[in-house]
């Protein structure tokens, strides 16, 4: 699939800036597409590291739950705080948004496996050096098991 003839966007987010950079651009190249956009959020391996979700006062069933509910809520916050919501509508632009648990790669390319996506936008914080060898790269991962092209954008620097 080209991307002349996609008509489905991915666009993975994390609540980062990079995020709001590729849900601007995400947006966009989906209205001169003629295509739909979709934003995903991965909660990731929350049985392992649940992060910002975590409450130590509820059971493991109830925890998840919960972390899918506030991780639902967030993403809903996020979308309208940001405005893309508003740009969508605006553009003409058909978005929706949903969460996934997993690991963020593998959940990204397990999206696009299952729907029909011919592009992924997403964001990449750029870390170099040590944090990038501890941490890896969500966005490099990506790159390389994507089967369909992959644009990876940058926020953009205030000066």
């Amino acid at each position: 699939m080209s991307i002349k003839s996609t008509n489905k966007v991915l666009i993975p987010i994390d609540f980062s800036d990079d995020s709001q950079a590729a849900m601007d651009e995400g947006v966009i190249l989906a209205k001169m597409l003629g295509a739909e956009a979709t934003i995903i959020h991965i909660i990731h391996d929350s049985l392992i590291e649940p992060g910002i979700y975590f409450d130590k006062k509820k059971k493991k069933k109830k925890l998840l739950n919960q972390i899918d509910e506030a991780a639902q809520e967030k993403l809903a916050e996020y979308l309208q705080e940001n405005g893309v919501i508003k740009k969508a509508k605006e553009l003409g632009v058909k978005l929706d948004a949903h969460c996934r648990r997993g690991l963020p790669a593998a959940q990204i390319i397990r999206a696009i496996e299952k729907k029909d996506y011919g592009l992924i936008v997403m964001g990449s914080s750029g870390r170099t050096g040590l944090s990038n060898i501890l941490l890896g790269s969500v966005a490099e991962r990506v790159v390389q098991q994507s089967p369909v092209p992959v644009l990876v954008v940058k926020k953009k620097n205030k000066k």
